[in-house]
This record gives C-alpha cells, sequence and structure tokens, in this order.
C-alpha cells in the first residue's frame, strides 16, 4: 500500500511510491541501523530524495533517527531504522471450537502466541468477543507493549470474497456475509480487520517462507472435505474476480466422504494405524488423481504442492498424481510437498496478509 507523507499533487504517486520503497527497505531490515546511503543503494532512488523521504518518515512516527559518528569535514551520518514495535500485528486461525494466536511486531518478527479452546464458536459475535479476550489476554501476559493490534488476519475455512463477505459456509448460515468481520470491528474498535481462507493463507506462506519461494506459479492442494486449491499466478495469490477461484474446495475432484469426514480426517485416521483407514486412503488418491489434472491444466503451473496433512502422506499421492499429470498435461508440474505444518503455515500467511494490509495512515490515527 503507497504511503502518502505529502499534499495530494500531480507528483503524488511519484513521491508516495519512493517513499514506499524505502519504508519497504527499512522494514526489511527492521533491526538495522540504516544510512541515507545504504537506503539509497539498495532502493535505486537518489540520495537527496531518500534523505527527504527518511524525514517525513521520522516526523511521522514511523522511523527512528540516530547521528553516526563524523568521518571527517562535515556533519555526522544519520541513519534510519523502522519503529517495528509502534504496533503490533495479530493472525488468527479461527475454527468453530478453538482459536490459534500469533502477535507480531510491525517487521514481522513473533513477539507472542497462544491457543485456546471454546465449547462452541459457531455464533460470530461469541468468536468475536472470544478473539479479542485472547489477543488482550496475551498481550498482558507477554507484556508487548503495544495496545490492540494494528492489523489482524483471522483466517477462516470458508471461502471470503475481496470485501472480507463469507461467501459459502459449511457451518451454517450465521458465517455467511459480513457478520464476523462487522463482530470483531466492533470487538477490536482500533484494529483493521481482514478475513482470508485458510488454504490461501497457507500457499501465501509457502510463497513467501516455505517451498514455494521464488516460484512464479503453482497449485496449492489443502486437505479439507476434497481438495482445496490456491492458485500462486505470477509470484501472487490468485483469489479471482470475487475470491471463489477453485472454489474452497467445492469442485468434486474427489468423491465425497460420508459423514461429513474430511480428507485430513482420514490422513489422521491412517497414521494412527487404522488400516480400513489406509484402504480407502489408497482408493481415494487413485479416485481423485484425474480431476486434480484437469482442474491444474487450466493453470499450466510450475509446481503443485500437497499441503497441510497430504505433505504427511507424500509418498502415497505423488505417484498417482505424477502420473495422471504425464497422462493429460502437455507440461506435467514437478508435485512436491509442503514444507509448513498447517497451523504454522496459515497463521505464517495471516502475518504476512497483514503486513501487506497494513495501513499506517489508519494506525497513525490511532
Amino acid at each position: 500500500m503507497l504511503i502518502d507523507l505529502e499534499p495530494r499533487g500531480s507528483s503524488t504517486t511519484v513521491r508516495a511510491a519512493n517513499t514506499q520503497r524505502v519504508l519497504d527497505v527499512l522494514r526489511s531490515r527492521a533491526h538495522e541501523w540504516l544510512p541515507v546511503r545504504a537506503l539509497s543503494e539498495i532502493s535505486g532512488i537518489s540520495r537527496p530524495t531518500v534523505a527527504r523521504v527518511c524525514e517525513a518518515l521520522v516526523a511521522a512516527g514511523w522511523a527512528s533517527l540516530a547521528e553516526g559518528v563524523s568521518q571527517g569535514v562535515g556533519r555526522p551520518a544519520r541513519e534510519y531504522r523502522f519503529r517495528s514495535d509502534l504496533r503490533s500485528l495479530a493472525a488468527v486461525l479461527l475454527t468453530p471450537s478453538s482459536v490459534s494466536l500469533r502477535i507480531s511486531d510491525l517487521s514481522g518478527r513473533e513477539m507472542a502466541a497462544a491457543k485456546r479452546t471454546a465449547q462452541t464458536l459457531s455464533c460470530p459475535s461469541a468468536a468475536a468477543e472470544f478473539i479479542a479476550d485472547l489477543v488482550r489476554a496475551t498481550v498482558r501476559e507477554h507484556e508487548v507493549e503495544t495496545q490492540d493490534p494494528a492489523v489482524l488476519t483471522v483466517s477462516v475455512p470458508f471461502l471470503v470474497d475481496p470485501g472480507g463477505s463469507i461467501l459459502s459456509s459449511q457451518a451454517g448460515p450465521a458465517w455467511e456475509g459480513h457478520t464476523l468481520l462487522q463482530a470483531l470491528g466492533e470487538a477490536l474498535p482500533l484494529t483493521q480487520v481482514i478475513l482470508a481462507n485458510n488454504s490461501r493463507l497457507a500457499a501465501e506462506a509457502e510463497l513467501n517462507h516455505g517451498v514455494l519461494r521464488g516460484a512464479d506459479s503453482a497449485v496449492y492442494l489443502y486437505p479439507g472435505p476434497g481438495y482445496e486449491p490456491s492458485m500462486i499466478v505470477h509470484g501472487s495469490g490468485y483469489g479471482g474476480a470475487h475470491g471463489a477461484a477453485g472454489a474452497g474446495g467445492l469442485v468434486p475432484v474427489i468423491p465425497r466422504l460420508e459423514g461429513g469426514l474430511t480428507l485430513e480426517d482420514l490422513v489422521n485416521q491412517f497414521e494412527a494405524g487404522d488400516a480400513q483407514a489406509g484402504e480407502r486412503l489408497s482408493l481415494l488418491l487413485e479416485r481423485s488423481a484425474t480431476g486434480v489434472a484437469l482442474l491444474v491444466s487450466a493453470f499450466d503451473p510450475q509446481f503443485v504442492v500437497l499441503g497441510g496433512a497430504l505433505s504427511r502422506v507424500f509418498e502415497e499421492a505423488e505417484p498417482g498424481l505424477v502420473a495422471a499429470f504425464r497422462e493429460i498435461l502437455r507440461y506435467p508440474p514437478m508435485v512436491i510437498g509442503g514444507s509448513l505444518e498447517r497451523e504454522q503455515a496459515i497463521l505464517l500467511g495471516g502475518i504476512d496478509r497483514a503486513l501487506a494490509a497494513m495501513d499506517l495512515e489508519h494506525i497513525a490515527r490511532h
């Protein structure tokens, strides 16, 4: 997001872009003091412009200034550092019966974490109050010296449109629409709240921190009731025009499991030594390979990633997918296992989403 620290005018876009670029460099090295010379070299922006931007960031409260030691004639070099401790960011993994929380500083460095279970969080207003209470209790317990988080990403196992409305919910109609977003806004009025889909966040975490670092295109398969595909296109997560790309696992590329059983449940049973679950899993993977190949064919990706619980049965799933890809696709993608555990991936992706959406003007107002 571009940060406009100057009056609007014909050159606003250039000034805002320069400010954003310098800010990005400071944030990427949030615990280093950087002189104007280094900032200019890294950002590719002239020293006079960098100096002006840094002065504006200090005046606005987003950077600290330190006078360096003079190396000869002239005033000492000035060094700058991003104030990553000014506020916090948070990510939550929400299920109908639990909340997992990660709190970071404005550079993304973890400051605290917590997990709590509840009898039921299926009511959006109850879920919002539970999240707010957990965030504030964790801040106090870990002595995080900030107020409520500047940005909070709440990940849910439902499709979410770009405006934060839950498009569909197997948990019931109470979750659908903007109800949860509105309740969170009331419970945490000083916080910018984002809703996001679990599998999308996990895919973005693999892109930023895991096996997909540097990848241009990929399909990330996450186990829910079926496969929940998330797409990486041109190095970024792709949700489609309405946030429904991949349909959140509703595309029937695998037969539905009865009794509300999910693919992840079946993997867990197989790992626990259930021979019948192992047979069902093998059959399911075999029957789904062609459907996955057809789904993947629409994107022609470099990689297909088996994420979450699927990464734990990579040896069972990979041969059938590779065979189907070779039979159906002109350019079969490489099949790889995810490198991040499910909860870690979702919370990391949530912090990344909060960093990307961070609105410094919103923070400054609060």
